[in-house]
């Protein structure tokens, strides 16, 4: 009415058809059909609109029995026409009659549809410092790469932490952007809240969860409680479902990116221009103005185990003489080869992570809780010498009688802390050996009385060797069944109750 009165002005001030159609933003010949019409014409053409829908009156019993059937459920007017269709064959209007005749129908009160929307409550707002919510999001770049999003918001302040990266998320992947979140943010909150994500859980046993080794890890480390939501719960996380949406289409949506490494860096202005430093809808505040007041709130962030490969969170440490350094009042053990060279520490709240200066990690303790104590671990004592290892194998190779090897091995297995004096005395009989059958029988007149040192073995050949001459008499042969361990005679005590021996006291007491 609104447009046909003006139409009406301007024909009585004089205007062309042109000049109308320019200003009203209208087709020359709408306003040439207005323009000839009188008021009663044109209540007549809007009563004629009123009733253009009409064409599916004979189709109104089934159609209201189609919204029956499916009622409290949502029902499209393409799903209603495709059945009309599907039964009628040709229809005697378009999509866009049967919704305008379903909008007659609902306006009149003769369709009545029940409400489908599920009712939501307003959630209590949270104190400052309590809360962080975080989520997973994909985005398709204009190139073939895809850039998986990581989302977290305070849900305080509304303050919002975003990261992308090109590959799609793991444990540790989560844990660091946490921690970046956390540095973000200048400190961490008291709980999170997150999805039922196989990446930070194993399994949600009716509410006993099963976290990942490394994500629990990281709980504990960092004292924080976990809100794990279930599936459909808008309340627990709508927000930061929002803040992944919000991401998609202010950000991502009016962009183009080849790759995720060209996103880092608008994003990260984009963050603090327009994600934090815009008015937020839902509290009509600005999130970094409120994060500055929420940031006193936050705990300070420890020291975490997962960034001790940053160099800049790390500490040097001289290494003494014994392969210790001092840390908090004790001393840990690094390799031996790292005695008197600098290297890296990073102390975290449960353990301390040695790193060779500059390079890889070298160590790893448990942080001890007292002072002055020694924390070392086995791998880092001097290697144990293998020179004599090698001396026996070549004193081995001397002589190739079975015997022979067999006595080396027990007499390195007997005398190994004197194996260098061992070693010097068999290497003193051997240029003394002009006999090798009386060297076996000297050996195995050894082996059978046990007595396998160089001493022995030489005493023995020399003796069997002179004994070899008619001059001396060979006493080792009468010896022998003597020295044998299994000749020698053990006696067996008896065992006798002690009321035996008190007895024999008391019967000696009374004849005295």
């Amino acid at each position: 009415m609104s447009v046909y009165q003006t139409i009406q002005k301007n024909k009585r001030q004089g205007r062309n058809t042109s000049e109308m159609a320019r200003d009203l933003d209208l087709a020359r010949n709408t306003v040439r059909k207005f323009l000839h019409m009188s008021a009663t014409e044109y209540q007549r053409y809007v009563g004629r609109l009123a009733h253009r829908g009409m064409k599916f009156e004979p189709h109104r019993q089934e159609i209201l029995r189609i919204y029956g059937q499916n009622d409290p459920r949502e029902v499209r007017i393409s799903s209603v026409y495709d059945v009309l269709e599907e039964v009628h064959g040709k229809l005697p209007g378009t999509l866009r009659t049967l919704t305008n005749y379903v909008k007659y129908l609902r306006e009149s009160g003769t369709l009545v549809l029940q409400p489908n929307a599920r009712p939501y409550a307003s959630v209590e707002p949270l104190p400052y410092g309590k809360q962080m919510q975080m989520d997973f999001g994909t985005y398709k770049l204009a190139g073939a790469e895809t850039a998986y999003i990581y989302a977290a918001l305070l849900s305080a302040s509304r303050a919002r932490y975003v990261a992308v990266q090109d590959h799609p998320f793991c444990s540790r992947d989560a844990i660091q952007h946490t921690l970046d979140a956390f540095t973000y943010f200048g400190g961490r909150p008291e709980q999170l809240v997150f999805d039922q994500d196989r990446v930070l859980m194993v399994a949600e046993n009716a509410g006993d969860i099963l976290f990942t080794v490394e994500f629990r890890a990281l709980l504990e480390e960092q004292e924080l409680s976990t809100w794990v939501c279930r599936k459909a719960d808008p309340e627990s996380k709508g927000k930061i479902e929002n803040t992944v949406k919000f991401v998609k289409t202010s950000f991502f949506s009016a962009r183009s990116f080849a790759t995720v490494a060209d996103v880092h860096e608008p994003l990260r202005c984009w963050l603090r221009r327009r994600a934090n430093g815009k008015i937020c809808q839902a509290t009509m505040r600005v999130p970094s103005v409120e994060l500055e007041t929420e940031r006193v709130c936050l705990r300070p962030l420890r020291a975490s185990i997962f960034q001790a490969e940053a160099a800049e969170v790390r500490d040097t440490r001289l290494v003494d003489s014994k392969g210790l350094i001092s840390v908090r009042g004790n001393r840990y053990s690094v390799p031996t080869e790292y005695r008197g060279t600098t290297v890296d520490v990073f102390v975290g709240v449960r353990e301390l992570v040695i790193f060779a200066h500059g390079a890889a990690e070298i160590a790893r303790h448990p942080l001890s809780m007292l002072s002055g104590q020694v924390v070392t671990s086995k791998g880092h004592a001097a290697p144990a010498s293998r020179e004599p290892a090698k001396l026996y194998e070549a004193l081995c190779s001397w002589d190739d009688d079975p015997g022979w090897g067999t006595l080396l091995a027990r007499n390195r297995e007997r005398y190994h802390r004197y194996w260098k004096e061992q070693y010097a005395g068999f290497k003193r009989l051997m240029p003394l050996v002009e006999d090798r059958q009386l060297l076996h029988q000297a050996i195995a007149f050894c082996l059978d009385c046990n007595t396998v040192s160089a001493a022995n073995l030489s005493d023995t050949y020399l003796h069997l060797s002179a004994a070899s001459q008619a001059e001396v008499p060979d006493a080792l042969s009468r010896l022998a069944p003597i020295l044998t361990p299994s000749s020698v005679h053990r006696a067996v005590v008896a065992k006798r109750a002690v009321g035996y021996y008190s007895s024999l006291v008391s019967m000696l007491g009374g004849a005295l």
